[in-house]
Protein backbone atom coordinates (compact mmCIF):
# COMPACT_ATOMS: atom_id res chain seq x y z
CA UNK A 1 0.00 0.00 0.00
CA UNK A 2 2.91 2.22 0.88
CA UNK A 3 4.42 1.44 -2.49
CA UNK A 4 1.35 2.00 -4.27
CA UNK A 5 0.99 5.78 -2.78
CA UNK A 6 4.43 6.50 -3.81
CA UNK A 7 3.97 5.04 -7.47
CA UNK A 8 0.38 6.58 -8.27
CA UNK A 9 2.62 10.16 -6.78
CA UNK A 10 4.91 9.80 -9.35
CA UNK A 11 2.65 9.31 -12.25
CA UNK A 12 0.48 12.15 -11.07
CA UNK A 13 3.54 13.93 -10.62
CA UNK A 14 4.61 13.54 -14.35
CA UNK A 15 0.90 13.80 -15.79
CA UNK A 16 0.64 17.22 -14.47
CA UNK A 17 3.83 18.49 -15.93
CA UNK A 18 3.25 16.61 -19.33
CA UNK A 19 -0.23 18.24 -19.39
CA UNK A 20 0.73 21.92 -18.62
CA UNK A 21 2.51 21.96 -21.42
CA UNK A 22 0.29 20.13 -23.87
CA UNK A 23 -2.84 21.71 -22.64
CA UNK A 24 -3.31 25.62 -21.82
CA UNK A 25 -3.68 27.39 -19.00
CA UNK A 26 -7.36 27.77 -18.75
CA UNK A 27 -7.74 24.01 -20.28
CA UNK A 28 -5.56 22.61 -16.95
CA UNK A 29 -7.26 24.75 -14.58
CA UNK A 30 -10.92 24.07 -15.57
CA UNK A 31 -9.75 20.50 -16.02
CA UNK A 32 -8.21 20.53 -12.33
CA UNK A 33 -11.33 21.35 -10.85
CA UNK A 34 -13.64 18.53 -12.79
CA UNK A 35 -10.83 16.36 -11.35
CA UNK A 36 -11.02 17.42 -8.42
CA UNK A 37 -15.08 17.72 -8.10
CA UNK A 38 -14.72 14.01 -9.55
CA UNK A 39 -12.60 13.07 -6.85
CA UNK A 40 -14.91 14.61 -4.18
CA UNK A 41 -18.17 12.99 -5.19
CA UNK A 42 -16.73 9.42 -5.76
CA UNK A 43 -15.37 9.62 -2.01
CA UNK A 44 -18.64 10.81 -0.80
CA UNK A 45 -20.24 8.20 -3.12
CA UNK A 46 -18.36 5.61 -1.33
CA UNK A 47 -21.34 5.69 1.73
CA UNK A 48 -18.31 4.17 3.93
CA UNK A 49 -18.07 0.77 2.06
CA UNK A 50 -14.54 1.36 1.46
CA UNK A 51 -14.26 0.93 5.35
CA UNK A 52 -17.10 -1.75 5.69
CA UNK A 53 -15.61 -3.76 3.42
CA UNK A 54 -12.20 -3.77 5.20
CA UNK A 55 -13.94 -4.80 8.63
CA UNK A 56 -16.75 -6.76 7.28
CA UNK A 57 -15.56 -8.88 4.24
CA UNK A 58 -12.98 -11.25 5.76
CA UNK A 59 -15.51 -13.06 7.95
CA UNK A 60 -18.52 -13.06 5.71
CA UNK A 61 -19.51 -16.35 4.09
CA UNK A 62 -21.35 -14.13 1.70
CA UNK A 63 -19.24 -12.19 0.33
CA UNK A 64 -20.55 -11.69 -3.61
CA UNK A 65 -23.55 -10.06 -1.61
CA UNK A 66 -21.93 -7.73 0.38
CA UNK A 67 -20.21 -6.17 -2.38
CA UNK A 68 -23.00 -6.03 -4.79
CA UNK A 69 -24.96 -4.37 -1.84
CA UNK A 70 -22.24 -1.74 -1.30
CA UNK A 71 -20.97 -1.74 -5.09
CA UNK A 72 -24.44 -0.81 -6.53
CA UNK A 73 -25.67 1.57 -3.51
CA UNK A 74 -22.04 3.78 -4.40
CA UNK A 75 -23.25 3.31 -7.90
CA UNK A 76 -26.40 5.30 -7.58
CA UNK A 77 -24.92 7.91 -4.90
CA UNK A 78 -22.62 8.68 -7.59
CA UNK A 79 -25.01 8.64 -10.10
CA UNK A 80 -26.97 11.08 -7.83
CA UNK A 81 -24.86 13.61 -6.71
CA UNK A 82 -23.47 13.49 -10.39
CA UNK A 83 -26.75 14.82 -11.67
CA UNK A 84 -27.20 17.45 -8.87
CA UNK A 85 -23.60 18.64 -9.49
CA UNK A 86 -24.11 19.43 -13.47
CA UNK A 87 -27.48 20.87 -12.55
CA UNK A 88 -25.99 22.94 -10.11
CA UNK A 89 -22.42 24.19 -10.65
CA UNK A 90 -22.85 26.09 -14.34
CA UNK A 91 -25.17 28.74 -12.21
CA UNK A 92 -22.37 28.80 -9.78
CA UNK A 93 -19.55 28.71 -11.61
CA UNK A 94 -20.00 28.97 -14.71
CA UNK A 95 -16.85 28.33 -16.73
CA UNK A 96 -17.45 24.61 -15.48
CA UNK A 97 -20.88 24.32 -17.09
CA UNK A 98 -18.98 22.45 -19.67
CA UNK A 99 -20.37 19.55 -17.71
CA UNK A 100 -23.78 20.45 -18.87
CA UNK A 101 -22.59 21.62 -22.18
CA UNK A 102 -24.77 18.99 -24.27
CA UNK A 103 -25.76 15.36 -23.38
CA UNK A 104 -22.71 13.71 -24.23
CA UNK A 105 -21.03 15.48 -21.60
CA UNK A 106 -23.07 14.87 -18.87
CA UNK A 107 -23.20 11.33 -19.52
CA UNK A 108 -19.85 10.82 -19.74
CA UNK A 109 -19.14 12.98 -16.32
CA UNK A 110 -21.62 10.77 -15.20
CA UNK A 111 -19.68 7.68 -16.32
CA UNK A 112 -16.37 8.54 -15.14
CA UNK A 113 -17.39 9.91 -11.87
CA UNK A 114 -19.45 6.43 -10.98
CA UNK A 115 -16.34 4.73 -12.28
CA UNK A 116 -13.96 6.50 -10.06
CA UNK A 117 -16.41 5.65 -6.83
CA UNK A 118 -16.67 1.98 -7.51
CA UNK A 119 -13.15 1.90 -8.32
CA UNK A 120 -12.22 3.21 -4.45
CA UNK A 121 -14.08 0.48 -3.14
CA UNK A 122 -12.73 -2.50 -5.46
CA UNK A 123 -9.68 -1.09 -3.79
CA UNK A 124 -10.67 -1.54 -0.46
CA UNK A 125 -11.78 -4.90 -1.53
CA UNK A 126 -8.49 -6.19 -2.14
CA UNK A 127 -7.01 -5.01 1.45
CA UNK A 128 -9.62 -7.14 2.45
CA UNK A 129 -8.77 -10.11 0.67
CA UNK A 130 -5.29 -9.02 2.02
CA UNK A 131 -4.22 -8.85 -1.82
CA UNK A 132 -3.24 -5.12 -1.79
CA UNK A 133 -0.50 -6.05 -4.19
CA UNK A 134 -3.35 -5.69 -7.56
CA UNK A 135 -3.82 -2.09 -6.00
CA UNK A 136 -0.06 -1.65 -6.89
CA UNK A 137 -0.18 -3.28 -10.26
CA UNK A 138 -3.95 -1.69 -11.44
CA UNK A 139 -3.82 1.49 -9.51
CA UNK A 140 -0.18 2.67 -9.25
CA UNK A 141 0.96 1.04 -12.73
CA UNK A 142 -1.53 0.01 -14.95
CA UNK A 143 -3.46 3.69 -13.98
CA UNK A 144 -0.37 5.56 -14.24
CA UNK A 145 0.31 4.85 -17.83
CA UNK A 146 -3.18 5.05 -18.76
CA UNK A 147 -2.80 8.72 -17.37
CA UNK A 148 0.13 9.51 -19.07
CA UNK A 149 -0.97 8.27 -22.41
CA UNK A 150 -4.53 9.07 -22.95
CA UNK A 151 -3.87 12.94 -23.05
CA UNK A 152 -2.22 12.68 -25.97
CA UNK A 153 -5.19 11.12 -27.54
CA UNK A 154 -7.97 13.47 -26.37
CA UNK A 155 -5.29 16.57 -26.65
CA UNK A 156 -8.39 18.30 -29.41
CA UNK A 157 -11.16 18.06 -26.73
CA UNK A 158 -9.57 20.65 -24.76
CA UNK A 159 -10.06 20.88 -20.96
CA UNK A 160 -12.70 18.21 -21.08
CA UNK A 161 -10.58 15.83 -23.15
CA UNK A 162 -8.03 16.18 -20.23
CA UNK A 163 -10.64 15.56 -17.70
CA UNK A 164 -12.07 12.71 -19.62
CA UNK A 165 -8.60 11.23 -19.87
CA UNK A 166 -8.25 11.47 -16.10
CA UNK A 167 -11.35 9.44 -15.87
CA UNK A 168 -11.13 6.78 -18.07
CA UNK A 169 -8.00 5.69 -16.26
CA UNK A 170 -9.75 5.26 -13.01
CA UNK A 171 -12.66 3.20 -15.86
CA UNK A 172 -9.93 1.06 -17.33
CA UNK A 173 -8.59 0.33 -13.35
CA UNK A 174 -11.85 -0.41 -12.66
CA UNK A 175 -12.42 -3.12 -15.26
CA UNK A 176 -9.26 -4.97 -14.21
CA UNK A 177 -10.50 -4.80 -10.86
CA UNK A 178 -13.72 -6.85 -11.32
CA UNK A 179 -11.81 -9.02 -14.00
CA UNK A 180 -8.90 -9.88 -11.45
CA UNK A 181 -11.98 -10.26 -8.43
CA UNK A 182 -13.95 -12.53 -10.92
CA UNK A 183 -10.99 -14.83 -12.05
CA UNK A 184 -8.72 -14.71 -8.44
CA UNK A 185 -11.60 -14.29 -5.68
CA UNK A 186 -14.74 -16.37 -6.66
CA UNK A 187 -16.58 -12.57 -6.86
CA UNK A 188 -20.13 -13.19 -9.01
CA UNK A 189 -21.42 -9.50 -9.88
CA UNK A 190 -24.97 -9.48 -10.18
CA UNK A 191 -27.16 -6.06 -10.21
CA UNK A 192 -28.99 -6.40 -6.81
CA UNK A 193 -29.20 -5.35 -2.99
CA UNK A 194 -29.43 -7.95 -0.41
CA UNK A 195 -31.76 -6.73 2.25
CA UNK A 196 -30.46 -8.86 4.62
CA UNK A 197 -26.87 -8.07 4.24
CA UNK A 198 -27.65 -4.34 4.55
CA UNK A 199 -29.40 -5.17 7.53
CA UNK A 200 -26.22 -6.07 9.17
CA UNK A 201 -23.64 -3.91 7.45
CA UNK A 202 -25.96 -1.07 8.65
CA UNK A 203 -26.20 -2.29 12.40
Amino acid sequence: LMLNTGVMALFGFVFWIINARIFTPDQVGIATSLISAMTLISFASALGFDITFVRVLPGSKNRSEVINTGLLLSLVAAITLSIAYIAVIPRITPQLGIVSQSPIHSIIFILLVASAAINILTDSIFVAFRAAKYNLFIDGFLMGIAKLSLPFLFFGFGAYGLFSASGLAYTLALITSIIFLIAHFGYKPKFRIDIPTLRSIFK
